[in-house]
């Protein structure tokens, strides 16, 4: 499987050529006006975490590189070598 990154900051997984169907899952997900009045169970806890995290700083959004949290260490991968390839060279 391969992954891919675009300059336009769009990803892509391949396995064999074959692009592969994926969604991005955001872990610091905030909680909406909309979601508070429609569960109306759960309205209080729902008001109480909203103000929990309003008062947090926002996230920083990265981009480019720095989305993928990608350093190059300037080394090249030769590829999956045998014991005996190895031990040839």
């Amino acid at each position: 499987m391969d992954g891919y990154e675009f300059q336009d900051g769009t990803l892509e997984f391949r396995s064999k050529s074959v692009p592969l169907p994926f969604s991005t899952y955001d872990k610091d997900q905030r909680v909406s006006h909309a979601s508070i009045t429609g569960n109306k169970r759960l309205s209080a806890v729902l008001e109480h975490i909203k103000q929990e995290q309003d008062k947090a700083p926002p996230k920083k959004q990265r981009l480019g590189t720095q989305a993928t949290r990608y350093t190059p260490t300037g080394r090249r991968n030769s590829g999956w070598s045998s014991m005996l390839a190895k031990a040839a060279k």
